[in-house]
């Protein structure tokens, strides 16, 4: 009982008690379509930033599991930060990334397995050939609650 106890407030502590709130799409102005496939055996968390650039106002999609997809339609025309969460062998992939999604366009971010390294990769599907989406590697922040910061102040680009 007493160890019971322990792990339910080391969970709630390390942040994994934080539930996000819903995505809602856009209902008006310039959308992009992503679907987020999960290719993996582990299930995949994607949650969404009102403000991408501080990484504040977070909210959810619910889980992707293993061999499912989620497509939602997004603001376009200006910075999008997502947060990628996904457990791999013994450690927990976490990452923010961020991208400009054109107006119009569809992309496609794909999860795959691998024991070692969180793998990821981003698409345009607009046009007949699908092309690679450089995305900016943000580092990831534990906020206090979904408006708080999930970015760190040192960012970093990384060409996928």
């Amino acid at each position: 009982m007493r160890r019971s106890l322990l792990a339910v407030v080391v969970v709630s502590l390390s942040g994994c008690g934080i539930l996000p709130i819903a995505y809602q799409e856009p209902s008006t102005g310039p959308v992009a379509t992503i679907t987020y496939k999960n290719a993996s055996s582990k299930n995949l968390s994607i949650a969404l930033f009102n403000q991408s650039e501080e990484c504040t106002g977070r909210r959810g999609l619910k889980i992707i599991e293993p061999g499912d997809q989620r497509t939602i339609k997004v603001r376009a025309g200006e910075d999008l930060t997502f947060e990628y969460n996904m457990s791999v062998g013994h450690k927990y992939c976490r990452i923010n990334l961020r991208f400009a999604p054109r107006d119009g366009a569809v992309y496609q971010f794909n999860t795959i397995d691998d024991p070692e390294f969180c793998l990821w990769r981003m698409l345009a599907m607009t046009t007949g050939q699908p092309q690679p989406v450089r995305l900016q590697q943000i580092p990831w922040n534990q906020g206090s609650d979904e408006n708080s910061s999930f970015c760190n102040e040192v960012e970093y680009e990384r060409a996928l």
